[in-house]
């Protein structure tokens, strides 16, 4: 994704490479890995660490850069039809911290009956310096 604003006379770019890969263990469980680099300038588009979407073991948008580099894993298993679950572990460095940032949980995806068009999804994250986070979402994918 390429993007650019220009505002009031500032001007920012942001450029992302996102790469995802997807692999069927069996017709119940699935892995899932993307990695995603990040690669803004100016004030209004930066990475963002944290949240639903990227390194979700951290609050959203807890760490905010204009460079940044991650590698996500999840491991999904479906229950039945209507239950899924979750584990995921993520890795990244974004140009504001030192350290390489880690991040862990889990998560339950629940598909509303009848037709499953109303999906909920929970999560539980955790980072290695002890904070935790609860994510609860509606119409997020199972």
């Amino acid at each position: 994704h390429f993007l650019s604003t220009a505002t009031d006379g500032t001007f920012s770019t942001k450029v992302e490479l996102d790469g995802r890969y997807y692999k069927s263990l069996t017709d119940k469980q699935t892995v899932v890995t993307r990695g995603l680099f990040q690669y803004a300038t100016g004030n209004l588009l930066d990475a963002r660490f944290g949240g639903s979407k990227l390194m979700r073991g951290f609050s959203g948008n807890r760490y905010i850069g204009q460079q940044a580099l991650t590698l996500q894993n999840e491991y999904r298993y479906q229950i039945n039809k209507h239950f899924g679950a979750v584990g995921f572990l993520s890795a990244g460095q974004i140009d504001t911290q030192d350290d390489l940032l880690i991040n862990y949980g889990v998560g339950l995806r629940v598909g509303l009956p009848p037709d499953q068009t109303q999906p909920i999804r929970v999560d539980f994250g955790f980072d290695t310096q002890g904070n935790s986070t609860f994510m609860l979402q509606f119409n997020q994918a199972i």
